[in-house]
């Protein structure tokens, strides 16, 4: 499971730049969309309530696109760190911003796949010790390899190795 972090790092990059574009469109849709409801008045029908004003269309569809942005900015840093096997705990905040973009419908089996997926691949023990070890500065291929040649059930050599070993 460690030698998938790095897939899931960049399926996180991929879905979050997409999830970024679709925000923008979001953040430019809403206030076209008050534009084109002021220009058009609404139909009168005696007895009828009055439709909403045009500003609350707006402010809904700025809302959803500027928290769309925001999860998919975390999901591309998640993913980026998560590339160098570093800031694990972030990939799975980045793997939870997904859910920011259920607002837009755009993507929502893609990053609920990607969640379940994702989740799975870091709470994986070996990739666990895989962030451990980068984190006590090992460099990542060095930690991949050493997770690989590692007998399952053993705790990882710590870095950098103590000598005389003990």
């Amino acid at each position: 499971m460690h030698r998938q972090i790095k897939i899931v790092a960049i399926l996180m990059i991929v879905e979050g730049a997409l999830e970024l574009l679709m925000g923008g469109v979001y953040c430019i849709i809403g206030p076209v969309m008050m534009t084109f409801m002021r220009s058009t008045p609404p139909p009168t029908t005696p007895g009828a309530p009055a439709p909403p004003p045009p500003e609350m269309f707006a402010a809904i569809y700025i809302a959803i696109g500027v928290a769309t942005i925001i999860g998919a900015i975390v999901k591309i840093i998640a993913g980026i760190r998560n590339a160098s096997l570093r800031n694990r705990v972030l990939g799975f905040v980045g793997l939870g911003m997904g859910l920011l973009a259920f607002g837009t419908c755009y993507c929502v089996l893609p990053a609920l796949a990607l969640g379940i997926y994702g989740i799975i691949v870091l709470v994986n023990d070996k990739s666990a010790q895989a962030f451990a070890l980068v984190e006590s500065g090992m460099p990542p291929e060095q930690a991949l390899a050493q997770l690989d040649a590692m007998p399952a059930g053993h705790p990882p050599q710590p870095y950098p190795p103590q000598y005389p070993p003990q």
